[in-house]
């Protein structure tokens, strides 16, 4: 397991050794169901630094500012579960246990590389931390960014982090087919009294697109018959 660790931090009450040990334990299965994590892929580890030869785990007072790798092989495939509407998926992320409240997260935590099982059943983790900790692999959301746990999802134009502007019709609603140039023979604009948008056309130009053409001689579309309506009577 090859680790190095790129610089000092200040540790709780005592000053960082000239050398020290870098624990890395394979934590029994049955301890997964015990602590009730969530389904594990690459089983429990636990990391500690400590004294040459002591038992006891150094506590870091700060997480390290240059972060470590470390490679762990996946112990069976992780299933995608692809969500094409939001443009998700699940992927292989590890998470860490804090020491003192033992509470899931990721904080400090990134993955390196995806695996692809079979052909590469490793997962690669970055860490900023080996202050007596406990990681495994699991499940998290993938946003459609391919950043894990990003919340970045497709809008319903299908466009990654987008807000529907890009396939909205006049009267805002994604994919109804509503031209926002009320096809060339209107403005798309607040009708005055009403509590919509909608495409307020020019004369001789009608329906909810302003697509529809009358005169005496089109009847329109064989719908009817044009004629100007007086309003002032």
């Amino acid at each position: 397991m090859p680790v190095t660790i790129l610089n000092e931090v200040p540790l709780r009450g005592e000053q960082m050794p000239e050398s020290f040990e870098i624990m890395h334990v394979d934590w029994d299965p049955a301890f997964e169901a015990i602590l009730d994590l969530p389904p594990s892929f690459a089983g429990l580890f636990m990391l500690q630094i400590r004294r040459p030869g002591s038992d006891t785990s150094l506590l870091m007072e700060e997480p390290l500012l240059k972060p470590w790798s470390i490679r762990y092989p996946l112990r069976r495939p992780v299933p995608e579960d692809p969500d094409d509407a939001l443009g998700t998926r699940r992927i292989a992320f590890g998470g860490w246990f804090n020491a003192d409240r033992w509470r899931w997260n990721t904080d400090r935590l990134a993955l390196l590389t995806r695996p692809q099982w079979p052909e590469d059943p490793i997962v690669v983790l970055r860490h900023y931390s080996v202050a007596q900790i406990l990681f495994t692999v699991v499940k998290v959301e993938e946003g459609c960014d391919g950043e894990p746990k990003s919340e970045v999802y497709q809008d319903d134009c299908a466009v990654c982090g987008g807000d529907n502007s890009t396939c909205s019709g006049c009267d805002g609603i994604p994919n109804t087919g509503r031209d926002k140039g009320c096809s060339g023979h209107g403005e798309c604009k607040e009708i005055v009294g009403m509590l919509e948008i909608k495409c307020e056309c020019v004369e001789q130009w009608f329906d909810i697109m302003c697509s529809t053409f009358c005169d005496d001689a089109v009847h329109c579309s064989g719908h009817g018959i044009w004629y100007k309506r007086d309003l002032s009577i």
